[in-house]
């Protein structure tokens, strides 16, 4: 079901509102669990650094929300690059055996996002939910 908010936001702006969900989420782990969040990537590592890693996260949720909501077009073109940055970072710190592989599912998460934030950028700039049809 779509709230209020989402109805009048572009697509655009939608998917990085959904980026921005899925960053609260994970941020919310990371500083609520961060034991768990630390086995889920297969690493050992101080609680409070994984917790200051979801601090970071809920940050950047902040952030991505609040431009998504003003239909700031300019660093929602951004956050594609960003997210395509951050995610070849995660694959070649993988490769170079400096993280573990678990990280290539929050890189894949990136990619997917940021070429829907692409795609979506691509299409006509509208507003609102797309047309039935």
């Amino acid at each position: 079901m779509r709230t209020t908010m989402k109805a009048g936001l572009s697509a655009p702006a939608r998917t990085v509102i959904a980026h921005a969900a899925y960053l609260t989420v994970a941020g919310l782990a990371f500083l609520l669990a961060p034991e768990g969040a630390a086995r889920l990537l297969g690493v050992t590592a101080e609680p409070y650094l994984v917790r200051i890693i979801g601090l970071l996260m809920l940050c950047f949720a902040a952030y991505y929300g609040q431009f998504a909501r003003h239909e700031d077009r300019p660093l929602i073109g951004a956050s594609v690059a960003v997210r395509l940055c951050l995610a070849a970072a995660f694959v070649l710190l993988v490769m170079a055996d400096l993280a573990p592989m678990p990280l290539l599912a929050f890189a894949a998460v990136d990619v997917v996002g940021a070429v829907a934030t692409a795609l979506a950028l691509r299409g006509r700039p509208t507003t609102g939910p797309l047309p039935a049809h």
